[in-house]
């Protein structure tokens, strides 16, 4: 598998779209007669795939023209169970299988990471289509550059909200681009620049992909003017984005979403949280934290995001401030963040871990204490700045300004009650599963080189992690 790329789907298997992105990710490949392999990551086992997307990707893999893999659970049971017993087998099938049913996103993530470890890797999330476009800014002839400018934490990209898709799927460029190449070239930019990515994100456009809705509240310059026309009470609540960068460069990884991740596959990177929404939240964080002065490339085209079920946001989306499980870990992981001084990667994993897993040691109050000391210092800058928004604008519109009036009030009751904090209506944990969580964790990050290293070098045997469809 030398010179190898793999375009990659993390999926719950259930929806008929995984075909329709694979599909339209190989009719590029056809196109420019790129070389790339597929690989499909999946919760379940593929023998339960519906048997419609089973044809279709079927189809794709015994036409031969590129080679097609799956990572389903038989495949995983199958690795951990010859793993040696210097790796924890429990810890492992965490990682890859998860304990929530249902939970399937950071798994199936961290199976792609280890069933590719070595080559560069495109992760595409199974509503994600081959339709490249780019920002109206950018220039004819200039989408595929892969350098830039490194802007360190600033937002790579431009944000606008569409009040229907198809004002979304209008606003961006359509362009004519090999996406095999232009990925690939993301990371041979070291050749003739001293900046060398490990890891990039692309842009998308249509269904926002958020979690939540107040990234609507946030909005700052032209990006306001979706305010007036047709109006803040349609946009606020809207799905309907693009968010591409208008030029390319590079970054700290303070920004990632992943629904179109790239790695460089020459080194581990962290693994993705095993449960929970926001993996892609922590990945960017753990990545600061473990790769201190590495960089993300963020290119200036995008894919299509167009989920096939049909979602929208509620009010309660809107003005809610209720840390999810990502935002607890990143609060632990900024307190076990490993000295400068070391600089070797596994020594830094190493020491991430054990710190980790002190954390979770500790008594409940303190555990509890400590992570509602970072959660409420960051609710008060984060309360800071959307106080700063309503003075710079006047409090105008005035339905914009009521609602983030709201998300303060509900900002202020989190920080003040460390309570709100946990179970249910939190974090979705309490005090006792989320020490048991970061404690899994540690021990999943202090073993993480050694799995990927192991991961590496079983790829051609019987207890690798894929297997041809």
């Amino acid at each position: 598998m030398e010179n190898t790329l793999f375009f990659a789907w993390p999926s719950g298997g259930t929806r008929k779209c995984l075909a329709e992105s694979v599909e339209s990710f190989c009719e590029n490949f056809d196109a420019y007669g790129a070389a790339a392999s597929c690989l499909i990551a999946l919760d379940g086992r593929q023998s339960d795939l519906p048997a419609s997307v089973s044809s279709r990707l079927g189809t794709l893999a015994s036409s031969g023209t590129r080679p097609f893999f799956v990572c389903d659970r038989e495949s995983r049971e199958r690795f951990i169970a010859g793993l040696p017993t210097s790796l924890d087998a429990e810890i492992a099938r965490w990682a890859l299988i998860g304990s929530r049913p249902g939970q399937g996103e950071g798994p199936n993530r961290n199976a792609i990471a280890l069933a590719t470890a070595g080559f560069p890797t495109i992760e595409i999330d199974d509503d994600i289509f081959c339709a490249p476009a780019v920002s109206p800014a950018v220039a004819p002839g200039s989408e595929s550059v892969a350098s830039g400018e490194c802007i360190g934490s600033r937002v790579p990209w431009e944000i606008r909200y569409f009040s229907d898709q198809d004002a979304a799927f209008a606003y961006p460029r359509s362009v004519n681009l090999d996406v095999a190449d232009a990925c690939r070239r993301i990371f041979t930019v070291g050749e003739t620049s001293t900046a060398s990515p490990i890891l990039a994100c692309a842009g998308s456009y249509g269904d926002s992909g958020y979690a939540l809705a107040r990234a609507s509240l946030c909005l700052e310059g032209k990006a306001r003017e979706a305010f007036d026309e047709p109006g803040y009470g349609t946009i606020c609540l809207s799905r309907h984005t693009a968010r591409l960068a208008a030029k390319p460069c590079l970054g700290d990884g303070t920004h990632l979403q992943g629904m179109s991740l790239a790695f460089a596959g020459a080194a581990f990177l962290p693994p993705f949280l095993p449960e929970g929404r926001g993996e892609d939240d922590f990945l960017s964080f753990s990545f600061r934290v473990l790769h201190p002065g590495e960089l993300v490339a963020y290119p200036t085209f995008g894919f299509l995001h167009q989920p096939e079920e049909s979602r929208s946001f509620t009010r309660r989306d809107l003005v809610r401030f209720r840390p999810s499980v990502a935002p607890c870990m990143m609060a632990v992981s900024a307190a076990c963040v490993p000295p400068r001084s070391i600089t070797d990667s596994a020594s830094r994993y190493e020491t991430f871990g054990s710190r980790m897993r002190a954390f979770a040691a500790m008594r409940s109050t303190d555990f509890a204490e400590g992570i509602h000391a970072v959660i409420a210092k960051n609710g008060l800058a984060y309360a800071e700045y959307m106080e700063g928004l309503l003075d710079r604008y006047d409090g105008q519109p005035a339905a914009w300004a009521m609602d983030v009036r709201e998300l303060l009030d509900n900002a202020y009751e989190a920080i003040r009650e460390p309570a709100l904090l946990f179970g249910p209506e939190g974090c979705g944990y309490d005090i006792a599963e989320l020490r048991s969580y970061v404690d899994r964790y540690g021990r999943l990050v202090e073993m993480w080189p050694e799995l990927w290293s192991y991961a590496r070098e079983t790829k051609q045997e019987k207890d690798a992690l894929i297997r041809p469809w």
